[in-house]
């Protein structure tokens, strides 16, 4: 399985994103798969606190698997939206442990987590911009909401990518810690926060993900007349196939 669902400890899921061959990108069954075990954990009322990570020490997740997603005609648009915590009100907490890069549909995942921690390596950016494609799982209204605007154009629109240090600096995540210490550091977070009272936490996360945290209808709405229109350019498909060749895109605005 290309997704990991582990009881780490009482009260605490283990979420791992396991398709390092790929940096731990999402194709459509790994998105499904991820869908699915968020499901899960909201379903079980034993679980109060979720771990999400990565496999292997190179990428936390990639984002979407441009060779196989992009253009696809089975994506389940259910699957995207709980998968990458877009405006699905998920109720437990969630700490992120980084283990690399986390881009693109990687970064909307972290966005969609509560506290987060990353290890010195690791890269964060959403870089749909470069391959004339849309951050549709929710980055294009939520980073702007979490760290300063500037930077968070920046992000948007140039689809640099920036270092953890930088992303401590800015708030995008709290703390850089040493690859060896890193689920250590997380787990230790979890079992702290599993020792909260739940029904306040789910209380907390509800007032969060209605006045700031979760996009809403009308933003989504908004969101989708944009987007929409941009991945059925042609300079959609060029990007993807560009990236897909290793090559540089030749965009038309078209």
């Amino acid at each position: 399985m290309a997704i990991r669902y582990e009881e780490a400890s009482k009260h605490v899921v283990l979420l791992t994103i396991d398709r390092p061959e790929a940096r731990n990108a999402l194709d459509p069954a790994t998105l499904t798969a991820l869908a699915d075990a968020w499901e899960r954990a909201e379903a079980d009322d034993d679980v109060r606190v979720v771990v999400v990570t990565g496999a292997g020490d190179r990428s936390f997740c990639a984002g979407a698997d441009l060779k196989e997603t992009i253009g696809a005609s089975g994506l389940d648009p259910r699957a995207m939206d709980v998968a990458l915590l877009k405006s699905y009100p998920f109720s437990k907490a969630v700490v992120a442990a980084v283990n690399g890069y986390c881009v693109a549909g990687g970064m909307e995942i972290l966005l969609g987590t509560d506290i987060r921690y990353a290890v010195p390596e690791a890269e964060f950016g959403l870089q749909e911009v470069k391959w004339a494609i849309f951050p549709f799982g929710g980055g294009a209204t939520k980073l702007v909401r979490q760290i300063p605007y500037a930077r968070a154009m920046e992000l948007l629109l140039l689809g640099n990518r920036i270092g953890a240090e930088e992303a401590a600096s800015c708030g995008l995540i709290n703390e850089v810690v040493d690859r060896d210490q890193l689920l250590e550091r997380a787990m230790q977070t979890a079992t702290a926060l599993a020792r909260n009272g739940p029904l306040s936490i789910r209380a907390i996360k509800r007032v969060v993900h209605r006045t700031y945290g979760i996009v809403g209808p009308d933003d989504l709405a908004y969101e989708a007349s944009q987007a929409v229109p941009v991945f059925a350019s042609e300079d959609a498909r060029e990007g993807p196939k560009a990236f897909a060749q290793k090559r540089e895109p030749d965009y038309s605005g078209q």
